[in-house]
């Protein structure tokens, strides 16, 4: 079952929302989709049926309020302080919009989300194109930096990063040129997730952001997630038999769920960022700012990018160290 492999993010959560909506919403295109019909069910389920049995009031609008900020930007690469300054305004309002269905905050922030991401995207094929140095001492801060209070402190941030990024590969052994082309085709691919980002995609990140101001082990399952569960049930499947947490962006291996030939390597790796996940003959899955519908849908089945593969390679980073490694690994049939 695919709760195997993304439990903390899903099932293994404390408690957790399910949207009850009719069939025929749950099935159809986006153009059916109702944001405000999922977001007063999801409100009116948490209410009713979370084992805190809080209210959603003022103090927890202006969680769901900062905690909608960190899901869509949790590394602090694309939104300014004045961003969230100008959207202030909504911040103990979000509950009494949310009991009346309303989905006119997360769609604003939408439009600026897509402008920075638009920009930081240019920033990194900028940096892409330049050639590097990597003998000056510069650092990369691995905390919370705060958001930006400027275009050019982020700009900053965007060289830092992407230089980072190629020396970890380049001091792994990859050609510069490859891991340049890896790169490009990684930030090409998260400005047009933000690009489609469509209002079922939204509506799945803002309730996200409202169940993790509950409690951070929360989940607001949506209805395509419910779904691919339901099939698991019955469909025939892979697991990579391991629970991966979602932190500030980053797939963290949470726990090895199935034996392994080496156990004291199961213990080694737990913890680390799983950055992406790559079959013999190329076939590789970008796991970086990955949304987790997609994340589940591409490793679930034999019919995804990894196909019928008994064998993957793990692409782990360690969060603290920078340390790379790539790690064979089973893949489980279900």
């Amino acid at each position: 079952m695919w709760s195997r492999f993304l439990a903390p993010m899903t099932l293994a959560a404390a408690s957790y929302v399910l949207a009850q909506l009719p069939t025929a919403q749950t099935s159809a295109a986006e153009a059916s989709f109702s944001p405000a019909a999922t977001i007063k069910c999801a409100v009116e389920t948490l209410e009713e049926a979370h084992i805190s049995r809080q209210p959603l009031n003022d103090e927890l609008s202006s969680k769901w309020f900062q905690a909608y900020f960190d899901w869509l930007d949790p590394r602090r690469m694309y939104f300014l302080q004045a961003d969230l300054a100008e959207f202030r305004h909504f911040e103990k309002s979000l509950d009494d919009a949310a009991k009346q269905g309303r989905f006119e905050f997360p769609k604003l922030v939408r439009q600026r989300y897509r402008r920075r991401v638009k920009q930081a995207a240019t920033w990194a094929e900028e940096f892409l194109a330049r050639e590097q140095e990597f003998t000056n001492h510069e650092e990369l801060p691995l905390g919370d930096p705060g958001f930006a209070t400027d275009d050019n402190q982020l700009r900053e941030r965007w060289r830092l990063r992407i230089k980072g990024e190629l020396l970890i590969e380049k001091l792994h052994g990859v050609p510069l040129q490859e891991v340049t082309d890896r790169l490009r085709s990684r930030y090409r691919r998260i400005a047009q997730q933000a690009k489609d980002m469509t209002d079922e995609r939204l509506c799945n990140i803002y309730l996200n952001a409202l169940t993790a101001s509950y409690d951070p082990r929360s989940s607001y399952l949506s209805p395509d997630t419910v779904r691919m569960f339901s099939e698991s049930v019955s469909r025939y499947h892979y697991s990579l038999g391991m629970t991966l947490e979602r932190r500030r962006g980053r797939y963290l291996i949470g726990s090895i769920l199935v034996p392994v030939s080496n156990p004291l390597l199961m213990k080694q790796i737990v913890g680390w960022e799983l950055t992406a996940i790559r079959t013999a003959d190329g076939e590789t899955i970008d796991l970086v700012e990955l949304p987790s519908d997609d994340l589940i849908g591409m490793t679930l089945w034999a019919d995804g990018p990894l196909g019928g593969n008994a064998v993957v390679i793990l692409e782990l980073l360690h969060p603290v160290t920078l340390e790379r490694q790539s790690l064979v690994w089973p893949r489980f049939e279900s």
